[in-house]
């Protein structure tokens, strides 16, 4: 078990700001091919290696032992990660912690969008390269703006 958060185990930074906020990525694949990412080659090399759910929510816990109470959850993308909504519930179950976010391009979202937010997503940043349909499309290797597009809408209604 995690001890409970004190008072002298905060993080601070070299100017002495408390560090409240973590960023994790879960994967570095996506279902998008971004020019910006991948250039004409998929520059990727070698086998990552990344931590199991469990090791993951250990991380977490620790350290909201040390003040973190805002994760954002990145990659990637990380709804290619099965048990996204899973990690969100856990996650949210933390002491402590306030907001759970999440960073995706979108086009997996509107299907899994109510099982996060009822898991405890509070926060969400669609990454959009382009409103316009031919760019978005040049851009990310994928005829998906529609699809970004609509999930964008159920999230704002939600």
């Amino acid at each position: 078990m995690i001890p409970n958060h004190s008072e002298n185990s905060e993080l601070m930074d070299l100017l002495g700001r408390r560090i409240t906020y973590l960023r994790v990525s879960l994967t570095e694949r996506c279902n998008f091919r971004c020019t910006y990412c991948y250039g004409t080659e998929n520059s990727k090399s070698g086998k990552p290696v990344f931590l199991t759910d469990e090791e993951l929510i250990k991380l977490i816990e620790t350290f909201a032992c040390l003040g973190i109470n805002k994760v954002r959850l990145t990659g990637g993308e990380p709804l290619l990660i099965p048990s996204l909504v899973e990690i969100v519930g856990r996650i949210s179950q933390i002491e402590g912690n306030r907001l759970v976010g999440l960073t995706t391009n979108g086009y997996l979202l509107a299907p899994k969008l109510y099982s996060l937010i009822d898991a405890g997503l509070t926060r969400l940043n669609v990454s959009i390269d382009s409103l316009n349909h031919e760019t978005f499309h040049q851009i990310t290797g994928r005829d998906g703006l529609p699809q970004v597009l609509k999930a964008v809408n159920m999230a704002e209604q939600s």
